[in-house]
């Protein structure tokens, strides 16, 4: 195979990829429209109903207009915000998954028809009551992040939108991925460092601040 059909192959991989992109941040957004959370017909609860939804269908939006570009451009560019949309998309997910289940729970409890209606004593499984739209995001976020990172060439875990996005995450734990990144410079590298170790003192010194505010408000209130 020469290096022309070589190339033209892998265009297409590409595209191919950014397609699926497309249709998995287009299922995000459908599953925004969906019921997150749902208790038979007295109590119907979609995702744009909730802050957190709302975000991720403009990130999902976001990412459908990057796709969108690509395919049209034959291009590979923006990739990271593929892979920030399924991370918004899946913790959103799995943090509504919990709130779900508490908010059925005081509904159960509040309303003593329901217990009636679902057949149950009060300790209804969570499954119960997570609405198809909650499913649709979960799903599609995981896809999502699965194809994003295949987007990604050789050592992608080098490239500079994948090292802001896991400073982000997980702050100086991915500072080895500045060190040994052969892209950055030594000067590059030294600041880097320096500018993430000085924030992440910064921010446990004011996690710590109101840490201890807040305990502070909690004795004068005689809660603890």
């Amino acid at each position: 195979m020469n290096k022309s059909a070589f190339s033209e192959e892998r265009t297409q991989d590409t595209s191919i990829k950014h397609l699926v992109v497309l249709i998995c941040s287009g299922l995000l957004v459908v599953g925004c429209l969906l019921p997150w959370m749902q208790l038979g017909a007295i109590f119907v609860n979609r995702g744009i109903d909730n802050p957190d939804g709302a975000i991720v269908l403009v990130v999902a939006f976001i990412s459908i207009c990057v796709a969108f570009f690509n395919l049209a451009k034959k291009e590979n560019r923006l990739r990271w915000v593929y892979i920030l949309t399924a991370l918004i998309g899946l913790g959103v997910g799995i943090f509504d998954l919990q709130e779900v289940h508490d908010r059925a729970q005081e509904a159960a409890k509040s309303i003593g028809e329901l217990q009636t209606f679902f057949g149950v004593n009060g300790t209804e499984h969570i499954w119960n009551f997570v609405g198809a739209g909650l499913y649709v995001v979960l799903l599609s976020s995981i896809a999502l992040l699965f194809v994003s990172v295949a987007l990604f060439k050789e050592r992608w875990y080098f490239s500079t939108s994948a090292v802001v996005i896991a400073i982000l995450c997980v702050g100086p734990l991915a500072l080895p991925l500045v060190w040994f990144n052969p892209k950055y410079k030594a000067v590059t590298k030294l600041v880097v460092t320096i500018a993430v170790i000085v924030l992440t003192i910064l921010l446990c010194y004011l996690a710590v601040i109101v840490c201890v505010r807040l305990m502070e408000q909690i004795k004068e209130l005689g809660i603890y």
